[in-house]
């Protein structure tokens, strides 16, 4: 009896440890740098993710974030021809700033074949690992995931990692259930079916403890929700999230860019004014959070609306009043016409309608010398 007891405080405890652990994260494919900072210290998140390649580090977000007090987390985009020592640079170039690292972001859509993924995890992981990093399996799409990790486990590669990534986007359909997108290449994973896929990766001997590091609910374009449905959504994605995830990250505020030439759609948190709107309210509030109310600006006084003109007095040349009784011809010209040599004499008015000239026979002279002829 006492064992069992034993047994069961251990399992409440395990549970009650992994709701303590949730954690929520932050990016944002559009808007400043401030306003990510803003939201994630209104909304209590403690990470802002950013996707990196080799070359590109980001290194003015990645310090803006830290100066702001949060841990910055990469996704490293990787294509067939990305090495190990490619991915080691550009973890290297951030000099300690990021600290954790998924090895990744979304490669079955960017082509790379699953074995050679699967190989050049393998060889970069333990090497992160070495350097005093976190490093995560992933990060996969929500477009055949299940599919891709079936190829790796085929693969006969040893895959260890601290966590696996997904983006379980659950557009249309209530995150509680099973997600009824589909993409017509293949199963589609989303927050309600997270469970089997964890099973899945647990079958095959991969890392099943997960994170989402991207989610998010768009008001307008080909993944577009009404604002109220978004509203609804919300809570029940973070209790979902709880229950089979580590750590949830926010895609996305305002309108969102895949790239400078590519716009995704809006996000439903911010609006174009840059305020919260009905569901970043509805997440705060199930993240136990309050948003600070937009500031109310009062109408000045009517005194303070009055600009007081310049005294013009010294500027201006007085006219004066017309008399009365003047006479109301228009005023003369303003420009005074030429002197003429002689005064004006009257002239008779001319004809209304002149008669049209006679025809006459053109004048035309003649040579009075004769045109000599020419002989024949």
């Amino acid at each position: 009896m006492f064992l069992l007891a034993l047994v069961a405080c251990f399992f409440l405890l395990g549970f009650a440890h992994k709701a303590d652990a949730f954690e929520l994260g932050i990016q944002d494919q559009g808007a400043d740098t401030q306003t990510l900072i803003t939201a994630a210290h209104q909304l209590g998140a403690t990470s802002a993710r950013i996707v990196a390649r080799p070359g590109e580090p980001h290194l003015d977000q990645v310090r803006a974030y830290r100066a702001a007090g949060l841990n910055v987390q990469a996704a490293i985009l990787v294509k067939r021809q990305t090495t190990s020592q490619d991915i080691l640079s550009l973890v290297r170039s951030w000099h300690g700033m990021v600290r954790t690292v998924s090895v990744g972001n979304e490669p079955e859509l960017n082509g790379v074949p699953a074995c050679t993924y699967a190989r050049l995890f393998s060889r970069v992981s333990p090497r992160l690992k070495k350097i005093g990093i976190t490093v995560g399996f992933g990060e996969f799409s929500p477009v055949m995931a299940f599919e891709y990790i079936q190829k790796i486990a085929r693969c006969h590669v040893r895959i260890r990692a601290a966590f696996t990534a997904v983006h379980p986007y659950q557009f249309f359909s209530d995150p509680l259930g099973r997600p009824s997108e589909r993409s017509g290449v293949g199963t589609w994973l989303g927050l309600g079916n997270l469970g089997g896929f964890r099973s899945a990766l647990r079958r095959m001997d991969l890392p099943a403890r997960l994170r989402a590091t991207e989610f998010s609910y768009l008001t307008s374009g080909p993944y577009k929700i009404p604002m109220s449905k978004a509203a609804a959504f919300w809570p029940r994605a973070v209790q979902q999230a709880k229950r089979h995830v580590d750590q949830l990250v926010i895609y996305g505020l305002g309108e969102v860019h895949d790239s400078p030439q590519q716009t995704w759609g809006s996000a439903s948190l911010l609006d174009r004014f840059g305020q919260a709107t009905p569901a970043m309210q509805a997440l705060a509030k199930a993240l136990g959070r309050v948003l600070p109310q937009p500031p109310v600006v009062s109408p000045a006084p009517a005194g303070d609306l009055i600009t007081p003109l310049p005294d013009l007095r010294d500027t201006w040349t007085p006219v004066p009043e017309k008399a009365v009784g003047a006479s109301s011809d228009p005023p003369a010209p303003l420009v005074d016409p030429a002197p003429s040599e002689t005064p004006d004499e009257p002239q008779a008015p001319a004809a209304q309608d002149p008669p049209p000239p006679a025809d006459e026979p053109a004048d035309i002279p003649t040579d009075p010398t004769p045109i000599p002829e020419v002989p024949e």
